[in-house]
């Protein structure tokens, strides 16, 4: 194909596009009224669409299931009951005022608790400061209604709070009405802009009515998703603003530069088709960013992306299909208000620019650079309420002063695995070291009476001691608890040869009683250098033959038989296994080998303890095999054999 060809071909291919956008181009603008239509209908539904928005005030409901503030905040609604608190000061008032102000609130209903006292963290400079907390919990309607109540009966004072009830509606609501105060900025600085840039004075009115009815149409159908956060609600009009200003432009332009040798309507027409593609092809970067955003962790930037992408195909549409017939209408006092250009002559600029070339960019990169070194020494504020700024809303005011006279409070909930107090108060002793920390409260450090904390393992007689009572009547009160803790149904149920899935272990006790056996549960004030589930079982049976046997629970269903009558040994339980006692005489252990091997036991594990020489002694014999139920007799037939056990697994 010749180059002439190619040309034609080209030329071919742009009059049929140009055609294609001709024809829609003169649809729109001949249409104009019935697209007129159109918007009022659609914002006339968008209007009664805006209240059909549900907004999400909790920014911590859009992290991710697997981080773990969104585990422990989980794990904190299922486990615990945070229950609402409110910092309250009262200024100008003598501490007696204050006292007689505190009770009074503290009989409020609905108030389970009101701290206040004489000492500076409550009391200075005729203020006070009332620690309150409620009887519901933060997210409850009833104890945001019950804060209230403590507001209004302190109407007449002085009255400043900080509360976490009802805070994320307040900080929305703050939001919200800053982000009217910027949109009514960005509208007075849009205006003066184009005033300043345009050519005419009524090209105003034309984007005024496109940006409004573009927002309009994004707000009302924003209760296509069901619910949208709080901070994409009061932003999002003025990012659409922002995003696409540029749209309304770049059409108004083409427009004017069409009129200056075409009539109103045709250069409408012309000026559309060719601001469609530009246009088009413009947002698509803006609305790519957007997408990009849904693909975040933090599901808030899902949330901001599809609304502000949605915004933008509203602005699109406005300016597609209404903005057209608009400037066609205002075609004529167009035509009557043109004024001087306020734009001034930047000739001087682009020369400068033109001579230093080599050394901007040079200056440039050095700037990146330093920026990018910088921007890691940045402070970031996670908590709106510590901004600091000249004008404040009535709520951040109020929390300012509460923190300002009385300090700020930090709080930081950790929830740790229960059960073990030891290493709980090892951990508050180690945060309470920490510069950052002024304190740190747990169950392992909460002092209950006279030096013992919550969590303290008291003997019958510390306790005794502790609540001036009798010792047997704490010795009583410890075997009442024993018979109702399910521990202590399991060991005596292991006596008796139940297996630890054995339903009849709740019925332990009931079962020993009628089988005529004597069980007590004592504890152990004396020995402490022993394992912290440590378990001493002394049996005797009606022959009066004593046995002690020492057994360690090591967690997980395992145990560990350390001590038999006084002799450490070493038994899990893990594998099938013989217990013999005998006197510690020559010839035994090879008797016990003979034996096994002669039913065809293979050993695994075999170990020998003795009391002293001569004495008591025990073999343990661990097999991966069962056992015989014979093997009994067989080592019994030696002498020095006392007694034989066979503990097989279940």
């Amino acid at each position: 194909m010749g180059r002439t060809e190619r040309q034609d071909f080209c030329m071919e291919k742009d009059k049929k596009e140009n055609s294609f956008m001709i024809r829609l181009s003169t649809l729109i603008v001949d249409k104009r009224k019935g697209f007129y239509l159109i918007f009022i209908m659609l914002i006339l539904f968008s209007v009664a669409s805006m209240n059909r928005v549900n907004v999400n005030n909790d920014l911590t409901s859009y992290l991710p299931d697997t981080t773990e503030t969104r585990q422990g905040l989980d794990l904190m609604e299922e486990q615990f009951i945070t229950y609402g608190t409110a910092r309250v000061m009262v200024c100008n008032i003598t501490c007696e005022e204050a006292e007689e102000l505190a009770e009074r609130l503290e009989s409020m209903e609905g108030v389970s608790m009101l701290d206040f006292d004489d000492s500076p963290e409550h009391y200075h400079n005729m203020e006070a400061l009332f620690d309150i907390t409620f009887d519901g919990t933060a997210g409850d309607e009833g104890t945001l209604e019950r804060l209230n109540q403590v507001l209004e009966a302190l109407e007449g004072y002085d009255v400043y709070y900080s509360s976490d009830i009802g805070q994320e509606e307040r900080d929305a609501s703050d939001l919200s009405n800053d982000m009217i105060i910027i949109l009514m900025l960005a509208g007075v600085v849009i205006v003066c802009v184009l005033l300043f840039t345009s050519t005419t004075y009524a090209e105003i009115p034309v984007f005024l009515m496109t940006f409004i009815v573009a927002a309009i149409l994004n707000k009302g159908t924003n209760y296509w998703f069901g619910t949208i956060s709080f901070v994409t609600d009061s932003i999002a009009v003025v990012l659409q603003l922002a995003l696409a200003v540029d749209y309304a432009i770049i059409l108004c332009h083409r427009f004017m530069e069409e009129h200056e040798d075409k009539d109103a309507r045709e250069a409408a027409i012309v000026a559309l088709s060719k601001a469609i593609p530009e246009i088009s092809s413009s947002s698509l970067t803006t609305v790519s960013g957007m997408v990009a955003m849904m693909f975040m962790q933090f599901r808030i930037g899902y949330d901001m992306g599809i609304v502000l992408a949605k915004a933008i195909v509203m602005s699109l549409v406005s300016v597609f299909f209404l903005m057209p017939g608009l400037l066609l209408t205002f075609a004529k006092a167009i035509d009557h208000s043109h004024h001087k250009s306020f734009v001034p002559n930047i000739t001087a600029v682009g020369k400068f620019c033109v001579h230093t070339r080599f050394v901007i960019p040079p200056l440039l990169v050095v700037a990146v650079i330093a920026g990018a070194v910088l921007s890691g020494r940045a402070d970031y504020v996670y908590d709106v309420n510590t901004l600091q700024s000249k004008n404040m809303s009535e709520n951040k005011f109020s929390v300012e002063m509460v923190n300002r006279n009385f300090g700020t409070v930090n709080q930081l909930a950790v929830i740790v695995p229960g059960g073990d107090y030891e290493k709980e108060g090892q951990l508050l002793r180690e945060l309470e070291r920490l510069p950052e920390v002024d304190s740190c409260m747990g169950l392992a450090n909460i002092e209950a009476m006279d030096g013992y904390v919550l969590t303290a393992q008291l003997s019958p007689r510390e306790f005794a001691e502790l609540i001036d009572m009798d010792i047997e009547v704490a010795n009583l009160l410890y075997s009442a608890y024993a018979v109702d803790d399910s521990n202590y149904g399991a060991l005596l149920g292991g006596i008796m040869g139940f297996d630890t899935d054995d339903v009849r272990i709740r019925d332990s006790f009931e079962i020993a009683g009628e089988r005529g056996i004597d069980y007590s549960f004592l504890t152990d004030e004396k020995e402490t250098d022993v394992h912290p589930n440590t378990v001493d079982i002394r049996m005797v049976n009606d022959a009066g033959t004593q046995m002690c046997v020492r057994g360690e629970s090591l967690g997980g269903g395992k145990v560990r038989i350390v001590r038999i009558n006084q002799v450490r040994v070493e038994f899990t339980g893990e594998y099938n296994a013989v217990i013999i006692i005998q006197r510690d005489r020559p010839g035994v252990a090879a008797h016990i080998t003979k034996a096994l091997s002669d039913r065809g036991v293979n050993i695994a594990f075999m170990r020998l303890f003795r009391e002293s020489k001569g004495e008591k002694a025990y073999t343990i014999v661990e097999s991966d095999d069962r056992l015989p139920e014979d093997i009994i007799g067989h080592l019994l037939e030696n002498p020095n054999i006392r007694d034989v056990m066979l503990v097989q697994k279940s």
